[in-house]
């Protein structure tokens, strides 16, 4: 079908409002770990330097901010909101008279950044007045400055996530000096436009870095580390603005910069960013590519890209930190608007569809930090990752996995208010869910719902619920990835198609219907190593495995380990690339739908058992080119990936039989 032509524009937080299972997700979340993380974890309660604490003085209140905003004006609950006004007062009251902000302790750009993300969302839901001319005095403060103090690691890797606040104050006020900025900021951070034209770092870690090296100088560094992000170790002398240069260039700093995965998750929204502020097809074309090769080269089943810290390959027994991906979650759902183009929302669906949920109790009581595509176990135990500690995989709240609790808050509540667009001439639906949409187009008062259990069915319906006159609007449906779409407007088919987008124009008026019909057909997907997965649709599967449940604590938060008790080295059975399937049941969608217990899909399937398929370092070893298969044969069920908790089989050997 056809390629989206036009400018895609955000909805503003709070015109999109989640409903059915999503609502449920966020409720959940509200209810759970993330909506009551400021009980639990120091670094985001009243001890923070944020609210002027003691305590955290970094990246982890702004995280939590961020995402606690959105569920906030999401769900319109009091109690959050409450919480969000709490900690946008004390930071609005932090500033100075030359506009930095923040807390005292420390002078680090990268957490100011990471706020102004936090703000913007905040600005976008309130209006509030304030926010404006706070940014415009930040502005002119870091234009000032940064040629005496320069971004250092983290703020010279992520600098451009102040781009947005920046090109919304820009079309705003049309101040030039924030046009001058973006010459100065690009020029202070690290290169990634080189790194990604030659994409230099297509193997694992470990070809480029020395793994003891790169443990001993972050041991060497947790001092200074622990000053900036607490401001309580021994001060020292600050470091002019040639040392900083001089570090930032080192290979020992630079490189590990460039090879972290969150740094990456995020970078790869740097070019279209830029091309915002200077306009160059080769920006946009430069982010689709480095995409795709992070996928090709250290890419999984699930749309996510390995990251135990540094990019490790594309095997299946590497992990995926959960900070990066809701960040290249968040850095999808930019692309989408910037764009328009919709491999980006078939990645994301995949994520928040599978990779986010897995890593998250049906609950929201305990979250993983690192999570495998194949797995037999989250114990704490050695594992053949890079650079992530032992217990890295269980699910729980220890330190690591409360700053991945802080920002994981962002994945669901984002993907929300990223549902439809604002085009040119009408709307574009770019992912699927249940919601209800109040806005207006070309002044006219819109509201929609759209009733789904998508991804879990095959059906979705909006209607027009209320609109003033009769107007004439533009519709967009993109056609998900491996899936044929058929509209019916009014009972009466119109249109179906494979590819790209559906779009029409249509007089629209209360009572309205369009129906989407989605035929999602189980489908085989070869993986960057070679082996072999299985997608209906946004749905990835994998084979469930029957487990043990270690339980440590008491109360609510709790730490989980899970074991496979079942035998974990089946190989299915394939004919001409299809699934020998033998029943498929599609069940009820459970309270919680990503549940363990009751998957709302099931699919029983001929499997063999692989003589040749080992266990290494406490994980499935990677799956044998040439597998050797038992003679008799035996059902295995397949479950949607975001409903197995931690231990499954994703990445399959292939045996045609």
């Amino acid at each position: 079908m056809a390629e989206f032509k036009g400018k895609l524009k955000k909805l503003a937080l709070g015109e999109i409002r989640p409903e059915g299972w999503l609502k449920r997700e966020l409720e959940l979340e509200a209810k759970g770990v993330f909506g009551r993380l400021d009980e639990v974890f120091d670094d985001v309660s009243d001890k923070s330097a944020w609210l002027g604490g003691h305590g955290e003085a970094w990246e982890n209140g702004p995280y939590y901010l961020d995402g606690l905003i959105s569920l906030a004006y999401l769900l319109r609950d009091e109690r959050l909101t409450e919480r969000v006004n709490k900690w946008v007062e004390k930071m609005l009251a932090s500033v100075d008279a030359n506009g930095f902000f923040g807390p005292s302790k420390n002078d680090d750009w990268w957490p100011r950044i990471a706020a102004l993300r936090a703000l913007s969302s905040y600005y976008e839901a309130s209006d509030d007045k304030q926010i404006p001319p706070f940014f415009r005095n930040f502005f002119k403060y870091e234009f000032n400055n940064l040629d005496d103090s320069p971004f250092y690691k983290w703020a010279a890797a992520r600098s451009f996530e102040q781009f947005v606040p920046m090109k919304s104050l820009y079309d705003e006020t049309g101040d030039e000096m924030i046009n001058q900025l973006v010459d100065k900021i690009v020029n202070a951070s690290y290169d990634w436009f080189t790194v990604y034209e030659k994409f230099r770092f297509r193997k694992p870690a470990a070809n480029y870095l020395n793994r003891r090296s790169v443990l001993l100088r972050e041991r060497r560094d947790a001092k200074a580390d622990r000053k900036i992000r607490y401001g309580d170790s021994p001060s020292g002398k600050k470091k002019s603005a040639a040392a900083i240069t001089l570090k930032n260039k080192s290979a020992s700093v630079r490189k590990p910069m460039l090879m972290n995965g969150v740094n990456n998750a995020m970078a790869v929204k740097y070019p279209v960013l830029l091309n915002d502020f200077r306009p160059d097809p080769e920006l946009v074309n430069l982010t689709k590519k480095t995409v795709e090769n992070l996928l090709k080269y250290h890419g999984t089943a699930v749309g996510m890209f390995t990251s135990d810290k540094m990019l490790d390959g594309n095997l299946p027994t590497k992990g995926i930190d959960a900070c990066a991906v809701v960040e290249f979650m968040r850095s999808l759902e930019i692309l989408m608007e910037k764009t328009g183009d919709p491999y980006y929302a078939d990645l994301l669906e995949l994520n928040c569809f599978n990779t986010l949920p897995a890593m998250i109790t049906p609950d929201f009581t305990a979250c993983q930090s690192v999570q495998q595509v194949n797995s037999v176990s989250t114990g704490r135990v050695k594992r053949d990752f890079f650079n992530v500690p032992d217990d890295a995989t269980v699910f729980g709240l220890n330190e690591d996995m409360g700053y991945c609790a802080a920002d994981i808050g962002t994945g669901f509540a984002k993907f929300a208010e990223y549902l439809c667009f604002k085009s040119d001439e009408g709307f574009c639906f770019m992912t699927y869910s249940p919601c209800r949409i109040e806005t207006t187009v070309d002044g006219v008062k819109v509201i929609m719902r759209e009733t789904t259990d998508y991804p879990f069915k095959n059906t979705a319906k909006i209607t027009i619920e209320s609109v003033s006159g009769n107007p004439e609007v533009k519709f967009s449906f993109r056609v998900p990835a491996e899936t044929n779409l058929e509209i019916r407007v009014n009972g009466k088919k119109i249109v179906s198609g494979d590819k790209g987008f559906i779009a029409f124009s249509k007089k629209i008026t209360a009572g309205d219907t369009f129906e989407l019909l989605f035929d999602m057909p189980l489908v085989t997907v070869t993986n960057p190593d070679k082996t072999v997965s299985f997608r209906k649709g946004p749905l990835v599967l994998a084979t469930a495995l029957r487990t043990k449940t270690s339980k440590k604590g008491r109360g609510v938060f709790c730490n989980y380990e899970y074991k496979a008790i079942s035998q974990w080295r089946t190989v299915p059975e394939l004919h001409r690339k299809k699934l020998a399937v033998l029943a498929e049941r599609e069940n009820d969608l459970p309270e919680t739908p990503f549940d363990d217990v009751k998957p709302p899909l099931e699919i029983d399937y001929r499997a063999r058992y692989a003589e040749n398929w080992y266990e290494v370092k406490n994980c499935a070893g990677a799956a044998p080119r040439r597998v050797r298969c038992g003679k008799d044969a035996f059902t295995r069920t397949l479950v949607p990936y975001g409903c197995t908790r931690g231990v499954r089989i994703t990445h399959q050997p292939v045996y045609k039989g």
